[in-house]
């Protein structure tokens, strides 16, 4: 068995140790921190766009320019329901709960 000296043994146990306990700090990052605001509002608009380009409902949908009966999907109106309804969704969740809670006395 290997005789160790004090210092060794307390750098061994402290490289163990949680950062809040005196140990050292640990730089990797799950994927729960990533998921934290504003990380997560960059894919409120992907993901409405991608609804409303799969459902194509009537509101992002234009006439034919080749005179055809039928209606395709418009990029441009697909780009702003996706940025008016994203702001729509972020602006009540902020407003729900990125507010500051008052201190009652």
């Amino acid at each position: 068995m290997e005789n160790l000296s004090l210092d060794a043994m307390k750098r061994d146990v402290n490289s163990l140790l949680p950062a809040e306990m005196g140990g050292k700090e640990t730089t990797t990052k799950n994927y729960a921190e990533y998921m934290k605001p504003p990380y997560i509002f960059a894919l409120v608009p992907i993901i409405f766009a991608i609804m409303l380009y799969y459902f194509q409902p009537f509101f992002v949908m234009v006439d034919d320019p080749k005179g055809e009966e039928e209606k395709v999907l418009s990029y441009q109106k697909l780009a702003i329901f996706s940025v008016v309804l994203s702001g729509f969704i972020v602006g009540g969740y902020y407003y729900c709960y990125g507010r500051v809670p008052v201190k009652s006395a």
